[in-house]
């Protein structure tokens, strides 16, 4: 259960930044956790959840590599200009 909030958290953090990833990974274990307690559920969640990481990890692939870097870059950028005048 650990290991998949993990890698849920580390996908949607690649995708979307560390707050993101932050709550994706928590809200994963949230639902393992009701998963492991109620087994009814065990597969309907786990299908969610690959469905989610799929889902992810596409938007990831379209949005570029390091998306959160450039945005960082950039606002350094802006900050240095106005420094520089």
């Amino acid at each position: 259960m650990l290991l998949a909030a993990l890698v849920v958290g580390l996908v949607t953090a690649y995708a979307y930044g560390r707050r993101a990833g932050m709550w994706a990974a928590g809200a994963t274990l949230a639902l393992l956790v009701v998963a492991w307690m109620i087994p009814a559920v065990t597969l309907p969640v786990y299908a969610v959840v690959g469905v989610g990481v799929a889902a992810t990890s596409s938007a990831a692939a379209r949005r570029g590599p390091h998306a959160q870097a450039r945005r960082t870059v950039d606002a350094a950028r802006a900050v240095w200009r106005r420094w520089r005048r």
